[in-house]
């Protein structure tokens, strides 16, 4: 019964002080955002009287804003961590271990797919100018012409990652 009250008590001061604070805060001070930014004129006076009662109201409501702001903070990190404890207490779910492995495979597919496509250079103008050379035959390549790009293709590869 004592844990109740308390709860119950520190609740409703929480709640006082998170909406009661700004609320009078508004009411009395106004609202902390400024309606329009300061005009050449404005500046040239708090200049040459940078201490007057405004100035003081100003700056106290600027302080309370702030240690609201901490207050706020410091409820919300408070209800995270509480929340994050109520949540370690619930039982893990595990997929199936034959749709595990399913999910595990197609996403390691579409990461190996997607990092390969992103890694290989898009083909340059010189390609595109030899395919279309004149007197020039485009035919298959032969075979040996193939080894020879992946054995370059294969040393590149070693050279950056070695």
């Amino acid at each position: 019964m004592r844990q109740t009250t308390r709860t119950l008590a520190s609740l409703w001061w929480t709640s006082l002080l998170l909406i009661g604070l700004p609320t009078a805060l508004v009411r009395l001070a106004g609202s902390p955002l400024p309606t329009h930014p300061p005009t050449r004129d404005e500046w040239a006076a708090w200049l040459q009287q940078p201490l007057t009662r405004a100035t003081l109201v100003d700056g106290a409501a600027l302080l309370a804003w702030a240690m609201w702001a901490a207050l706020l903070a410091v409820v919300l990190a408070s209800a995270y961590r509480w929340i994050a404890r109520l949540c370690h207490h619930l039982p893990d779910i595990r997929l199936p271990g034959p749709l595990q492995s399913l999910s595990a495979a197609m996403l390691g597919t579409v990461a190996v797919s997607t990092s390969v496509a992103a890694a290989s250079p898009p083909p340059g103008p010189e390609c595109a100018d030899a395919a279309t050379a004149p007197g020039r035959q485009r035919g298959p390549t032969p075979p040996h012409r193939h080894r020879q790009a992946r054995r370059h293709a294969v040393g590149y590869r070693r050279r950056v990652v070695g």
